[in-house]
């Protein structure tokens, strides 16, 4: 994850997304899965306090990930392809964005003791929801792919 304002484009990515928002197939949701490993993106956090004064002193920052929460009330870290996607969601006070990959999401999905159901992409955009199911996959044949 890194901190930063540098430029975000994901346009393979976006334009994926789309075409499996018109036409859900398999090659259309592969093609679409391809483009998201291979994307960086940015998702909203709230630097909090460091909690002990051990980690302040080693400057060791706490971070809250924004959520959204559907009607089900399952929870969803939020990722946007790029700043302008970024943009049409509210800035909270202390709000930074962070650049991170699948890996990233996975991992803070996935940690355990997490509820989180998945990610969404552009939630005020295209609304791609990755559920924790799917990233479970994916991760699994990302490891196996890496081991070989």
């Amino acid at each position: 994850m890194i901190d930063s304002n540098g430029p975000v484009l994901n346009t393979r990515l976006v334009n994926a997304m789309q075409e499996m928002l018109k036409d859900n197939n398999e090659k259309t949701r592969s093609k679409m899965i391809s483009a998201l490993m291979g994307s960086t993106m940015l998702s909203p956090v709230v630097r909090q306090i460091a909690v002990t004064e051990e980690a302040m002193k080693q400057g060791n920052a706490r971070f809250k990930f924004t959520m959204i929460q559907n009607d089900k009330g399952d929870k969803y870290f939020m990722a946007f392809t790029d700043w302008a996607s970024l943009n049409k969601w509210k800035k909270e006070e202390g709000q930074q964005v962070v650049h991170m990959e699948f890996d990233d999401f996975a991992a803070i999905v996935l940690r355990k003791g997490s509820n989180m159901a998945g990610f969404v992409i552009n939630p005020y955009g295209e609304n791609v929801t990755i559920p924790r199911e799917l990233i479970i996959s994916l991760k699994k044949q990302k490891d196996e792919r890496n081991n070989h």
